[in-house]
């Protein structure tokens, strides 16, 4: 009985912790937000757009060469996309290109064209592939 019981606040515990650390975790359009919204309006303008996107381009150019080739950008971009990314054509994407990539899914994602992206703009779905770039 006791041990039914020990079970039974345990089960009851496990569902409140992990719902407690879910909502310490920030994910998407808020979490770039707090990190990037430099100005604090809640919004995004496209420099705060490429500091972010600097600091991810960096983050994944694990060996340092100054490129980002098919596999340090697994997950984050398609084949499709690394191809129309890569305007010089030699299978990589440098910083340049991949700033030009972040202006381009900014701009998609400006649906008000205020040079600015709200949340709402952030999570749509032009908004999602510019996060990708971002986080």
């Amino acid at each position: 009985m006791l041990r039914i019981l020990l079970a039974l606040v345990v089960i009851g515990l496990v569902p409140a912790a992990a719902s407690a650390q879910g909502k310490s975790r920030t994910t998407g359009a808020d979490a770039v937000l707090q990190q990037w919204d430099a100005d604090h309006d809640g919004t995004l303008d496209l420099a705060e757009a490429k500091k972010a996107a600097e600091a991810k381009f960096e983050a994944l150019d694990r060996d340092q060469e100054g490129t980002l080739d098919s596999q340090e950008l697994r997950g984050i971009l398609n084949a499709k996309a690394i191809r129309e990314a890569d305007t010089d054509k030699d299978k990589t994407i440098d910083k340049n290109e991949y700033l030009a990539l972040v202006e381009k899914r900014f701009k998609a994602a400006d649906k008000d064209n205020d040079g600015t992206l709200d949340k709402k703009e952030l999570n749509s779905s032009a908004g999602r592939a510019l996060l990708r770039l971002l986080q």
